[in-house]
């Protein structure tokens, strides 16, 4: 039998691992990077892709059903991702970036990062792990808005850390290259310029020559002109996990890649990821809804996760305590994280401590609350999302939480 693309693709593959580099996809998923260019139009917009006024017009031909919405937006996806770029076309402007021959850049999206939503973050998620699973040892680098970007990262980061697969980063930009003061080539060099086989397998985001574990990054502001936090602007590391650029590993972190068998990104599609992301509720006792409204969620069937954001180490008051012992012995998953901005949690006030409902009222129920970790509401809520795609009860998320906790230094 004579060799076949796969075979050629897997010693390309092969070959390029021990040269010690990694061929580069970049992905165009939206964001102010791609705007202004020619007649005002985003680059995207210019070549068809979907980009804001293509979802309005889609959301208002599906009636605003969005599951249809999400099918609409991977069939487009999958429509653009069929007619690739040269990367040193798109990127051209990127004085610095060190580009490959025959790497591509997919076009995807060309929206703002603002309609993230299931419907939109679903397909563009399940179309980059349907790539890792074909391709585990190429590199995935993308760009999108600012204002969701990190929320990206984190989810892909919980489904990929434990892949196999060459780590993948993201940037964006608040000020286009065609602008004047122009902050994208800056962020954009450093993308593409990081050694990623050398990081462990999962999601980065890329900022002023600082590099964010999807775990571990939050935006704090998003002023053009950003106040500064801990020497750090726009973007922040609540737990000090970030590192720049230059602190990279110079080998590689892995030998050899490819995603396991019955790993879930090889089952995860669109509507699954879709379906799943629906089926969580985060809870966030700061935003002092109505306690009637926060044992509605707690309770509501359709919700088949839930989120609870407590105060400071994990607390609440009893409505809320009381609903989280009924949703679990139901059970539903419960995860506990606090509204600080640097989560940690004890179960030490059994008055108020949702995680003390566990050695006390749930003692001998079969049933827990589960312990976040140090991971935010947004962490949390991936892994939950995570959870019930593979079908997991409470003990086995509790051990999928404790898995990516440790191997994100936030335990």
């Amino acid at each position: 039998m004579g060799k076949t693309f796969e075979d050629d693709a897997s010693n390309f593959m092969e070959g390029r691992e021990r040269l010690g580099t990694s061929p580069t996809t970049f992905y165009i998923k939206g964001g102010t990077w791609l705007m202004p260019s020619r007649e005002g139009k985003r680059y995207g917009e210019y070549q068809d892709l979907i980009g804001d006024k293509e979802i309005r017009k889609l959301e208002e031909e599906v009636d605003f059903n969005q599951q249809r919405l999400a099918e609409a937006i991977d069939k487009g996806i999958r429509l653009s991702a069929s007619n690739p770029w040269p990367i040193q076309d798109v990127l051209s402007w990127v004085e610095g970036a060190k580009f490959s021959s025959g790497e591509m850049a997919i076009p995807l999206l060309a929206c703002d990062s603002s309609q993230r939503r299931p419907a939109v973050a679903a397909p563009l998620i399940a179309y980059a792990f349907e790539q890792m699973v074909r391709a585990p040892g190429t590199r995935q680098i993308s760009a999108i808005g600012t204002d969701t970007g990190c929320f990206y990262t984190a989810q892909e980061d919980v489904f990929l850390f434990d892949s196999q697969t060459v780590a993948s980063g993201t940037t964006g930009a608040k000020r286009p290259h065609q602008v004047s003061k122009p902050d994208a080539p800056r962020h954009f060099r450093n993308l593409i310029n990081t050694p990623h086989k050398n990081l462990p397998s999962g999601s980065y985001w890329h900022w002023n020559e600082v590099i964010y574990p999807g775990s571990d990054v939050l935006k704090v502001d998003p002023a053009e002109e950003p106040q500064p936090l801990n020497g750090r602007e726009t973007f922040f590391s609540p737990h000090n996990t970030a590192f720049t650029a230059d602190r990279v590993p110079t080998t590689a972190f892995l030998s050899h890649y490819h995603v396991p068998e019955g790993h879930v990104i090889r089952q995860t599609d669109w509507l699954s990821l879709f379906t799943a992301m629906n089926s969580v509720v985060t809870v966030d006792l700061g935003l002092d809804n109505s306690p009637e409204l926060n044992v509605d969620l707690i309770l509501n069937p359709k919700h088949k996760a839930v989120v609870v954001a407590g105060f400071g180490l994990g607390n609440a008051y009893d409505l809320v305590r009381n609903a989280a012992v009924e949703a679990v012995k139901w059970g539903k998953l419960v995860a506990v994280t606090s509204t600080c901005l640097v989560p940690s949690l004890s179960g030490s006030y059994p008055e108020v401590a949702l995680l003390g409902l566990n050695e006390t009222i749930l003692q001998k129920e079969g049933a827990q609350v589960l312990d976040g970790r140090k991971l935010s509401k947004f962490s949390l809520k991936a892994l939950l999302t995570r959870a019930l795609l593979e079908n997991c009860d409470q003990l086995q998320t509790q051990v999928l939480i404790n898995r990516y906790a440790k191997a994100r230094n936030l335990f």
